[in-house]
């Protein structure tokens, strides 16, 4: 019970749900385009 306390504070602490979507986010464009993150910069 107590670890279960102590990892939840955790993760808020880390902010381990923020960057848990944003790899869910990267993951779903990956897969909706050809597998590859492009630069914004067109001169790249």
């Amino acid at each position: 019970m107590i670890l279960k306390h102590e990892r939840k504070y955790w993760k808020k602490l880390v902010g381990y749900h923020r960057r848990s979507l944003a790899k869910t986010t990267m993951f779903r464009h990956k897969g909706a385009s050809d597998g590859r993150v492009r630069s914004r910069k067109l001169d790249n």
